[in-house]
């Protein structure tokens, strides 16, 4: 099983919430999409936007974390304890893999067959990918995708006693 974890930023530290949740509801929609169906998404946030699908595939977890400054490193922290909130709350569904995706990226509906067929691979990660700038009508190949985007990696999960 591949875990899709969904950091998604609260309502205070964002410059238009509506325009937040917007891609959100996008993302986990992409996320949705999947061929296998075989995967969880877990979006953990202050607070849900408006309108998400009512799935037992996705799993809201809301927390109560300060709301970061609008420093990059206060933001960044709140970033990486929501996603460590995230995979404590994907153990109940013992994955094979999980992978961190920001809440305004879309990926490809392939990847969780693709983990299904491979449990014992140790990841992946995308060194290609496309880049899409909104409002644009292009997407753009890019080389060293992982470099350009938080959402290019899937790894295994190593489980621990």
């Amino acid at each position: 099983m591949l875990v899709y974890i969904v950091p998604l930023q609260s309502p205070e530290a964002s410059k238009s919430w509506p325009r937040v949740s917007a891609l959100a509801r996008r993302t986990i929609r992409s996320l949705m999409n999947q061929t296998d169906p075989n995967f969880r998404i877990v979006l953990v946030c202050n607070e849900p936007p408006a309108d998400l699908p009512d799935s037992p595939l996705l799993e809201i977890v809301e927390c109560d974390l300060p709301v970061p400054a609008k420093s990059t490193a206060e933001r960044m922290t709140d970033k990486w304890m929501k996603v460590r909130i995230g995979l404590a709350a994907s153990r109940k569904y013992a994955p094979a893999h999980f992978m961190i995706v920001d809440a305004d990226d879309c990926v490809s509906r392939r990847l969780s067959s693709l983990c299904d067929a491979n449990p014992d691979a140790h990841g992946w990660f995308m060194d290609r990918g496309f880049v899409y700038r909104e409002g644009s009508r292009l997407l753009v190949l890019k080389s060293n995708f992982h470099h350009w985007c938080g959402t290019s990696a899937l790894v295994r999960c190593e489980r621990s006693e």
